[in-house]
């Protein structure tokens, strides 16, 4: 009794001691170029940074994943076998496709956001076809303890991230967290599953804990959102002698998992984009199917990946990818700029919805480098705290009603 009231106790207090704090630290443009210079940042993780206040497209001009398994080249006779392939709606596909599997492991660049709002524009229809737990990457397990599986562990009632590694690293990316929210109001539990020692590989460790989840919760099936390579369900070598999760998960579940890849049919900048995805045509977002129902999984019938998905380039619309209008009713929203002096850009802009706590993650982040910049946010409606951080870290705060 008197460990349980002290477990209790310092639970409170952990909580309490995040509450009000912004434990994850956010940089501007200038801040983040100026420590990629210093030798400070890496280039993918000054890349996050950029999706972290919006700034996409510089995202992908900083950091970018080489394309593996013959991708970056194409022969004649592989452009004829590729031409077979015709794009169709993904989320159509997947629809249909997804009610006979019991796990779906669905792999994002964790810098391109849009890899994120294409498994949360497929969650509605994973939840009708019996899926009710979401394992994602990014989500803090609980530390000591393989039968818990998050550290945030009112994430699920609440409903929506905090902005802090309580929750997670990535969740602070406004499309990661409105992927969240979106879940648990549909009804998924929120799992995390992320290794939590040194002692044995990583994606084993994934994989045990994950197939642990899935043991203990029977009455569902599973989706796993996890970064690249991840769910690579073949032998294929990760360094000498270790493999990826998916693949663990397969041997230790005896489940085979429907494992989608998004990232080599999305677009690059960093590095030449594959010429398979330049021979693609379609606006929306695909999977690749021939005459006889055959799916393009990679070159020559890759086994690495079940399906790959296609996204189509990005159109800026104020700035902003177009791609988040793939959300019904995100509009756009200006900026009360006359709230701002010229001297104070650039400036981060935050919005966060009034019903939620001071520390959640916010809905969407832009930043303004000037006075004259034109960027929005774009929001569904609802009644939201503006929040404004000048250059110098002062903020300016006000409410707006979107409908």
């Amino acid at each position: 009794m008197k460990q349980t009231i002290l477990v209790l106790i310092l639970t409170v207090q952990f909580n309490n001691l995040l509450i009000g704090q912004q434990l994850h630290d956010i940089k501007s443009s200038h801040e983040i170029e100026t420590e990629i210079k210093n030798g400070e940042l890496s280039e993918s993780s000054a890349a996050y940074y950029y999706t972290y206040i919006g700034e996409y497209k510089k995202a992908l001009e900083t950091y970018e994943l080489h394309l593996d398994w013959g991708l970056d080249t194409m022969t004649y006779l592989d452009s004829i076998g590729f031409l077979k392939y015709k794009p169709v709606n993904a989320f159509e596909y997947l629809s249909e496709k997804t009610k006979d599997e019991k796990i779906v492991i669905i792999s994002e660049a964790h810098h391109k956001p849009q890899h994120r709002i294409f498994t949360r524009k497929l969650l509605k229809d994973l939840y009708k076809n019996g899926f009710r737990y979401l394992g994602i990457e990014t989500v803090t397990p609980s530390f000591g303890d393989t039968m818990q599986f998050l550290m945030d562990s009112d994430l699920n009632k609440r409903g929506y991230p905090l902005y802090s590694p309580l929750t997670g690293y990535y969740t602070r990316e406004p499309q990661m967290a409105n992927m969240v929210r979106e879940a648990i109001k549909l009804g998924f539990e929120i799992f995390g599953y992320e290794a939590t020692t040194k002692e044995r590989d990583r994606d084993l460790q994934q994989a045990i804990n994950i197939s642990r989840f899935i043991k203990n919760h029977p009455n569902g099936k599973t989706v796993i959102h996890c970064g690249w390579y991840h769910a690579i369900e073949s032998d294929f070598p990760k360094r000498k002698k270790d493999h990826y999760m998916a693949y663990h998960l397969k041997k230790i579940t005896g489940i085979n998992p429907l494992t989608i890849y998004q990232d080599a049919l999305s677009e690059k900048i960093k590095i030449p984009e594959s010429p398979f995805y330049e021979l693609i045509n379609s606006k929306n977002i695909s999977v690749l199917i021939d005459e006889n129902g055959k799916v393009f999984n990679g070159k020559n019938n890759s086994k690495h990946f079940d399906i790959f998905i296609y996204h189509p380039k990005t159109i800026y619309i104020k700035n902003r990818s177009n791609w988040l209008f793939e959300i019904k009713g995100n509009k756009f929203m200006e900026i009360e700029k006359g709230k701002i002096k010229k001297e104070q850009y650039p400036i981060i802009v935050k919005a966060f919805l009034e019903k939620e706590n001071k520390t959640a993650c916010p809905i969407d982040i832009i930043e303004l480098k000037n006075s004259k910049d034109k960027t929005e946010l774009i929001l569904p409606d609802g009644n939201y705290r503006i929040v404004i951080i000048d250059k110098d870290r002062n903020k300016i705060e006000y409410q707006k009603e979107v409908k």
